[in-house]
């Protein structure tokens, strides 16, 4: 029998020379019901679990919402992220794939909103670029409509000031700024219109609805 230290050496000659340290072995995967209940005490093998089962459908329904690839990854790792912070509020009703679609779909609307947002402001921006610059007597005039601008918006009664300066002045969409209002998507929009309508006959200019804005032809 040889001695501990040549049997020490041998081992250690079979098996490369180190010590290993011993592998971690992935959890056996768990039904749906035991991961959302693992899920629920926070218990990360489980959120992966339900991450690698479910990613994939949630990419395909971004994708299909934005078209676009650039932002996906960040996207999917949202609606989980989301999903995971609201999971005790999940109580079965509905499948866990529907769930998830529907977070995603908001995600994703709200991100097509906020490119959107995006896209106008840079072509505001380089279109103000080329413009000419103002003279004094335009500056004062524009800092005179400014003001008087700002006067008329804090007369509203304050249901139609709140809802003109979520759409109007935020650049919210109609889904943000029934959110952040609290009320639905119809009375924000009814709302908004109504400030834009009392903003308008204040400073005597024409109210053109949103429908005669897009028959008008693009200039």
């Amino acid at each position: 029998m040889p001695p501990p230290a040549r049997h020490a050496r041998e081992r250690a000659r079979r098996y490369g020379g180190t010590r290993r340290a011993p592998l971690r072995r992935r959890a056996p995967p768990r039904s749906e019901d035991e991961c959302l209940a693992a899920a629920r005490r926070g218990d990360r093998e489980a959120q992966g679990q339900l991450f690698r089962r479910h990613a994939r459908r949630v990419t395909r329904t971004i994708l299909r919402v934005t078209r676009d690839e650039s932002g996906v990854e960040d996207l999917v790792h949202e609606v989980f992220i989301r999903a995971f912070n609201s999971v005790r509020r999940f109580r079965g009703d509905a499948r866990i794939e529907t769930w998830l679609h529907v977070i995603a779909v908001n995600l994703a609307r709200t991100w097509l909103d906020r490119e959107a947002r995006r896209r106008r402001r840079d072509a505001f921006a380089v279109t103000r670029a080329h413009e000419e610059p103002l003279s004094p007597d335009e500056h004062v005039e524009r800092a005179l409509h400014r003001e008087r601008l700002h006067t008329v918006i804090a007369t509203l009664p304050k249901i139609f000031r709140d809802a003109f300066i979520a759409r109007a002045v935020d650049g919210l969409s109609l889904r943000e700024a029934s959110r952040r209002l609290g009320v639905g998507v119809s009375t924000v929009s009814f709302r908004a219109q109504r400030g834009e309508q009392l903003v308008c006959a204040a400073l005597g200019l024409e109210w053109v609805s949103p429908r005669r804005r897009r028959a008008q032809p693009a200039t």
